[in-house]
């Protein structure tokens, strides 16, 4: 995250900065961590090696995206798959 917001904004943030903030917004339940999934197979190698972090309320998402109401009937049928791949 860091280096996306140096890249991006060209600003710099530690990364204790950055961790404050996502578990304030984990205490507001905001944002929700998932765990990788690793199923017992024989393979040593996880399907996935790290948690994803999904926004629990999708409000904020919206309103970050700058969608309105009348945006989201325009895309009604893509509005779910926007939403779910916006991390």
């Amino acid at each position: 995250m860091s280096a996306d917001i140096k890249e991006n904004y060209n600003a710099s943030i530690t990364y204790e900065t950055i961790s404050d903030y996502v578990d304030a917004l984990k205490k507001l339940f905001v944002l929700e961590d998932m765990p990788a999934w690793n199923p017992n197979l024989r393979s040593k190698a996880a399907i996935q090696s790290s948690d994803t972090r999904y926004f629990v309320n999708l409000s904020i998402a919206t309103s970050a995206l700058s969608l309105g109401p009348k945006d989201l009937i325009k895309i009604y049928e893509h509005s779910a798959y926007i939403l779910s791949q916006w991390r």
